[in-house]
C-alpha cells in the first residue's frame, strides 16, 4: 500500500500479508484499509487496520472474515461489511460498527437481530447519517430487505422491493440513493445493473437502459 502527494511523491506504507478490498478517510483524517489479511507493516490487524499518518494500528481484535466494503460517517464512526458472523462470540452477521474503541453490532431494536442473512458488498452513508447497505442478502434485522436496506441507527428499513441480483456499489446524494451490481430489475421495474431510489417518493427509478455488465463502483 501507499500513498501520493506533489511534495514528497509516492510514499510506501508498508507491506500486507493479503488483499486490501476497501479504502476509507475519516473526517479527522485517519485512514482506514480493509479486506482480507492477518498483518500490516508488521502490525497484527485482523481484516481492517487504521494508518494515522505515522503508524499502523488495529481495531480491537478486528473481523473475523473477509471485508468487503467500508463507510465511515461524520462522527469518525466506521462501518464494515463483508462475509462474518461473531467477533469476540457476539452475533453480528456481515456488518459491524466501530465506534473508536469497541466493535457493536447494528440489531434491529423491533426484531431484536443484528445484521443481514448473506454477504454485504457495498456501503455508504448520506447526508443525513442514514447508512446504506448492499450485497446479496433478502433480510435485514430481522425485515425482508432484497439485496440493500437502509440503518437509521435503531432500525433496518427496506428500499422498496430492492433489487433482483446483488448490490456491488452504492452511492447517495440528498434526494437520492444509487445502486449498481448485477440485476436486471429494481422495484420490479426493468433497471440493468444500475438504479436510483428516489428517497422523497420512495420509489425506483431505472437509468434508462441501463449497462451491460456488473458495476462496481459508484462515487458521487
Amino acid at each position: 500500500i501507499a500513498s501520493w502527494s506533489q511534495n514528497d511523491g509516492l510514499r510506501s506504507l508498508g507491506t500486507i500479508s493479503g488483499t486490501i478490498n476497501g479504502i476509507k478517510q475519516a473526517p479527522n483524517g485517519n485512514l482506514f484499509v480493509a479486506g482480507t489479511f492477518s498483518e500490516i507493516d508488521g502490525v497484527a490487524a485482523n481484516n481492517i487496520a487504521m494508518w494515522n499518518g505515522t503508524s499502523w494500528s488495529n481495531l480491537g481484535n478486528g473481523i473475523n472474515g473477509s471485508v468487503a466494503a467500508v463507510a465511515i460517517d461524520a462522527e469518525n464512526r466506521v462501518y464494515v461489511g463483508g462475509i462474518f458472523d461473531t467477533i469476540a462470540g457476539n452475533t453480528f452477521r456481515n456488518i459491524a460498527l466501530w465506534d473508536g474503541t469497541n466493535w457493536n453490532a447494528l440489531v434491529d431494536d423491533t426484531n431484536g437481530l443484528a445484521g443481514t442473512n448473506n454477504e454485504i458488498r457495498s456501503l455508504a452513508v448520506d447526508s443525513d447519517g442514514i447508512l446504506y447497505a448492499g450485497g446479496n442478502f433478502d433480510e435485514a434485522g430481522g425485515n425482508f430487505a432484497n439485496r440493500i436496506a437502509s440503518w437509521d441507527g435503531n432500525n433496518w428499513s427496506a428500499l422498496g422491493n430492492g433489487t433482483s441480483g446483488f448490490v456491488e456499489a452504492i452511492a447517495t446524494t440528498e434526494s437520492a440513493v444509487y445502486a449498481g451490481g448485477n440485476f436486471a430489475e429494481a422495484g420490479n421495474l426493468t433497471a440493468n445493473r444500475i438504479a436510483k431510489w428516489d428517497k422523497s417518493s420512495g420509489s425506483w427509478v431505472p437509468a434508462r437502459n441501463g449497462l451491460s455488465n456488473i458495476v462496481t463502483t459508484l462515487i458521487h
